[in-house]
């Protein structure tokens, strides 16, 4: 019987969700942000003799409820793409070397496969110095990290 591998579609998938990763997460993050910053009141401001000034818009009719409002906004945003991809990737990081005993060992290998991930040609195995590993279980590993998140983010 032959050894699973991952498809090549599922793979390249994989690798431009972990390629992404940094841009997603820049993106999550900003529009947290602007969820946690959001007022509840709509206002326009303007500068008015070199100060700046808000002019604060009548409420609506409808009772206003904010937290509950910021709550709702923030469960919407954890279930938006950009969350779930910073989600995946994070996850599978966790599992990268976890049958290793050396943190250090684990955290290189970690930085590696990320690396590699990112761009392969520029970082081979050759040149990423993670001591103790196979140029075969390095890239079994990180087969097993794209496997992670495509299983996280539910490729598969």
């Amino acid at each position: 019987m032959a050894k699973k591998t991952l498809d090549d579609d599922i793979k390249q998938q994989a690798l431009w969700i972990v390629r992404g990763y940094k841009a997603s997460l820049r993106r999550y993050m900003a529009a947290r942000q602007d969820v946690i910053l959001a007022t509840p009141c709509s206002f326009d401001e303007y500068a008015a003799g070199g100060e700046t000034c808000r002019q604060y818009y009548p409420h609506s009719s409808e009772v206003g409820r904010p937290v509950e409002n910021m709550q709702q906004a923030l469960e919407r945003l954890e279930r938006s793409p950009d969350a779930r991809r910073v989600a995946a990737v994070d996850k599978a990081k966790l599992l990268i070397g976890n049958d290793l005993q050396d943190d250090e060992l684990r955290r290189k290998l970690t930085n590696a496969i990320l690396l590699n991930c990112e761009s392969g040609r520029n970082y081979p195995f050759e040149i990423l110095g993670v001591d103790g590993l196979s140029r075969r279980d390095f890239y079994r590993r990180r087969n097993r990290f794209l496997q992670d998140v495509a299983e996280k983010f539910g490729i598969i």
